[in-house]
């Protein structure tokens, strides 16, 4: 299913943004779920979170609620793709990044964009 993957204590000091109370979430620990903006699932496996969303109530941190919460419910099993995939960030390039399934890069700028892929050709290329 996704990435990154990762069971987290639950923070329960009300100063912090991702405070939650017991009456929330009343357990110590979310199940391991999938951090961030982009998750890879098939229909089956949405069609079973759909259907485990009819019995548990909404969490208001969505990332944890659909593949942590809901996931779990469902009997799905979260997996880690971290060795099959490469995350760029400021306009970081390894020489290794061309071996991953997949790149996650964020750019601000379209240039940025060409630069990262002029480079990994460049590297295709030398191999």
């Amino acid at each position: 299913m996704p990435i990154f993957p990762q069971a987290q204590k639950v923070i329960r000091s009300n100063s912090n943004k991702w405070f939650v109370s017991e009456q929330e979430y009343p357990f110590r620990f979310y199940p391991p779920w999938c951090k961030g903006y982009g998750v890879f699932m098939t229909r089956d496996v949405v069609k079973k979170l759909y259907l485990a969303s009819s019995d548990i109530r909404d969490f208001w941190i969505d990332d944890v609620y659909v593949t942590g919460i809901l996931a779990w419910r469902a009997g799905i099993q979260v997996r880690n793709f971290r060795q099959k995939h490469a995350t760029v960030t400021h306009n970081q390039f390894e020489n290794n990044d061309i071996h991953a399934m997949f790149v996650w890069a964020t750019f601000t700028k379209r240039r940025s964009h060409r630069a990262y892929w002029k480079a990994m050709v460049a590297a295709q290329d030398r191999l």
